[in-house]
């Protein structure tokens, strides 16, 4: 199981060298899913404003459980929601300027 956890977290953190193709534009960005319309600039830009910490993290991301883990323990409020779809992570790197 460890061993499972181990493999996943390593394979979505070699996932974010892919991002930069997934946000070309033209082809390579429709053939990657990249692109955001407005609805998800919003979306993403009223969770991040209405939160003094927000975490946007991927499905099953072992970071991501031990980060809201750690906020949890200091007593850090914190919001989190999924964030991994295309549309989401593109918003946070062109429009917002976040680390992915």
């Amino acid at each position: 199981r460890v061993k499972r956890i181990a493999l996943r977290d390593a394979l979505g953190y070699l996932d974010e060298y892919l991002l930069p193709l997934r946000r070309c534009c033209g082809p390579c960005a429709r053939a990657f899913g990249g692109g955001a319309n407005s609805a998800e600039r919003e979306a993403v830009r009223e969770a991040v404003d209405g939160s003094d910490v927000m975490i946007f993290k991927k499905e099953g991301c072992g970071y991501c459980l031990r980060a809201e883990e750690l906020l949890s323990q200091r007593g850090v409020p914190f919001s989190s929601a999924v964030g991994d779809g295309a549309q989401t992570r593109t918003v946070l790197y062109r429009e917002l300027r976040l680390p992915l």
